[in-house]
Parts: structure tokens; C-alpha cells; sequence
């Protein structure tokens, strides 16, 4: 429904079930407290997610006048540069958050109370998500090629940070498997 979605509220609101069902499964052991953290933490992540995500939207929409996604990437090189750039940075932090980029990645370390499917789930698609919401909105970014950047330093930043992190870091779900 997101991937498909014309509506910015059709968008926002699968983008918040699709958070909200995800994190029932992070913290889908109701007796086991770590579970329930687990949980917690990543819905309040993903609630933060997709205020900021509604917000941003709904600037777009009241400034281009239409609520259709379709119709606001048409105006995109239209936007007033203080708002583009207010754009830019509404979706940019939604998509960090739900990509569990540095710093917002504690979400995705607390995950590992999920089980493998649901962590399956969430590494295939849900993370991806992130990607997908700036591939949507990738005119609104095309016309500024320091927002362009700021993206690939961040991207990169992240996985520098995550891959030092896997050094020192043991991976129990791959010695279980």
C-alpha cells in the first residue's frame, strides 16, 4: 500500500502501520521484558518516524496545493528553497530512522529479540524502507546536489560506523545458524 500509494495521508498512514506492525513483532513475547523493550523503543522510534513523515508530507501538500504525491513531485523544482530544503530534511531524517542509520540505530541493535523471521522481514524490506521513501521523493532532492551529498557522506558515515561496530560486536544469530 505505501509503495503504491498516490495520497499523502494513504502514504503516511501505511508508512505508520507497516511501523506500528513491526514492532509488535519486535516485541511479540509479552512475558519476556527484553522483548518488551525491545518493542517499546522501536515504536517509539517508528511513531517519531512517521510524525516527522506526516509533517513533512503535509507542508508539501499545503504548499503545492495538492494531497496527490504525484502532483507534488511535479512542482518539485517549483518549491521556495526554504522549504525545499525543509523537505528535504523531514524525509531525509524519516528515512535515517527507519533505515536505522547512526544514530538512530539503536531500534534495530534492541531487535534482536524478534524472531528470525520477523528479523528476515525486517532486513528485506522494512530497513529498505528508508530507501524506497527517498527514491519516491528523489526530485525534490535532485535539484541540490549538497543535499545530494549530505546523503552519500550520511550512507557512508553509517556503514563505516556499523561495519567498526561488527568487529567488536559478536553475532550470535550467525553462530546459532
Amino acid at each position: 500500500a505505501m509503495a503504491a500509494a498516490d495520497h499523502v495521508a494513504l502514504f503516511a498512514t501505511a508508512w505508520l502501520g507497516m511501523g506500528l506492525a513491526m514492532a509488535s513483532l519486535i516485541g511479540h513475547v509479552r512475558g519476556w521484558d527484553q522483548a518488551r523493550a525491545a518493542g517499546s523503543l522501536a515504536r517509539r522510534y517508528f511513531v517519531a518516524s512517521s510524525g516527522l513523515l506526516g509533517g513533512t508530507l503535509a507542508l508539501l501538500a499545503w504548499t503545492t496545493g495538492t494531497s496527490a504525491i504525484s502532483g507534488i513531485l511535479a512542482q518539485a523544482g517549483t518549491l521556495p528553497p526554504g522549504l525545499a530544503w525543509l523537505a528535504i530534511a523531514g524525509l531525509f531524517l524519516t528515512a535515517m530512522i527507519q533505515s536505522a542509520l547512526f544514530p538512530f540505530h539503536n531500534w534495530l541493535l534492541s531487535s534482536m529479540t524478534a524472531p528470525t523471521p520477523a528479523s528476515a522481514l525486517m532486513h528485506a524490506g522494512f530497513v529498505n524502507a528508508g530507501g524506497i521513501l527517498l527514491t519516491r521523493f528523489a526530485p525534490i532532492f535532485a535539484g541540490d546536489s549538497t543535499a545530494m551529498s549530505l546523503l552519500v557522506v550520511v550512507g557512508a558515515t553509517s556503514t563505516l560506523l556499523g561495519q567498526a561496530l561488527l568487529l567488536v560486536r559478536p553475532d550470535v544469530k550467525r553462530k546459532l545458524g
